[in-house]
This record gives structure tokens, sequence and C-alpha cells, in this order.
């Protein structure tokens, strides 16, 4: 999603709007194929009921939220320690 292996909370996802728009065409194309029943069986799904697709979303968007905040973490920890490893080498300079 962010196409490196930072948390979207430092990439800043939400200001690449090109990123935006492919999220809401296959949030829209998925929604259409599966809650649609028309739409569903032309396709062979079997309809999914509005609260079905909800109950998943929200387990998906869980897992993503504490893959996203394990990434903030290690990013958080790895700064702190480059700042750590800068101040050793200019007290050692002094």
């Amino acid at each position: 999603m962010t196409g490196k292996s930072r948390s979207i909370f430092t990439n800043k996802f939400y200001r690449n709007y090109n990123s935006v728009i492919a999220f809401l065409i296959g949030f829209g194309t998925a929604v259409s194929i599966t809650c649609v029943p028309v739409i569903a069986k032309a396709f062979g799904y079997d309809y999914v009921s509005l609260t079905d697709a909800v109950m998943a979303s929200s387990v998906a968007f869980v897992y993503f939220l504490l893959i996203q905040l394990t990434l903030l973490v290690f990013e958080l920890r790895s700064k702190n320690k480059n700042k750590e490893n800068e101040t050793w080498r200019l007290q050692k300079t002094l």
C-alpha cells in the first residue's frame, strides 16, 4: 500500500491521491461484486449480507492497523537509535 516498509502514519498515505483513488475503485468493485445480488449472480458469487461484509472488513482493518502500528514502533526505535549514535559521536569528538 505504501510501497515501502514504513508506517502509513509517517509515510502520509492519505496525501497520495492516486492511492486513495485506487483504494476507492477496488473497494467499490469488491462491494459491487459481492453485495449487489444481481451482479453477484452474474459472476457466480453468493450474495454476502452487509453485516457479514462489515464484520470481515473490520477484522481485516484491525490486522492492518496492528501491522501499521508495529511498523511505526520499529521506525521510531530506529530513529532514536540513530539520534543516540549521532549524539555519542558528537560527544566523542568534543
